[in-house]
C-alpha cells in the first residue's frame, strides 16, 4: 500500500477530482494555502496499491497543467523602494501543475 499526496492549484481541483472519480480512485481532499503566492491549493490523499501509482500520476499529468499567470508579483529591490513603491520590479509567474509525494505505507487500517 502507498499513500500519494497531491498538492494542486485549486483551479485544477474539480477537473482532477472528476477524473479520479471516473476511474474509481478514492481520495480525501483538504484545502490548503501556501507557496510563493499564498494562493489556494487543494491537497489530496490517495491510498493505493503500487500497481495503481502510474495510473494516478498519468491522470494528474493530463489534468493539472502549468500555465503562466495573468498576475504579476511585486518584489522590492531594496527596502526604500518597498516603502515608496518606486521600483518597477515585476515578474511573471508560472502556476498550476502538481506536486506529488508517494510514500510507502507499512500498515493500513480501515475502521
Amino acid at each position: 500500500m502507498h499513500l500519494v499526496i497531491l498538492i494542486i492549484d485549486k483551479k485544477d481541483g474539480n477537473r482532477l477530482m472528476d477524473e479520479l472519480n471516473l476511474n474509481n480512485i478514492r481520495f480525501t481532499k483538504i484545502s490548503s494555502t501556501g507557496g510563493f503566492m499564498n494562493s489556494g491549493n487543494i491537497t489530496l490523499f490517495i491510498g493505493i496499491e503500487e500497481e495503481e501509482i502510474s495510473k494516478v500520476l498519468h491522470i494528474v499529468k493530463t489534468t493539472c497543467s502549468k500555465r503562466e499567470s495573468c498576475e504579476y508579483v511585486y518584489y522590492p529591490s531594496s527596502y526604500d523602494s518597498y516603502i515608496t513603491g518606486s521600483s518597477n520590479n515585476f515578474i511573471e509567474i508560472e502556476i498550476g501543475g502538481a506536486v506529488a509525494f508517494v510514500i510507502k505505507v507499512e500498515k493500513y487500517f480501515r475502521i
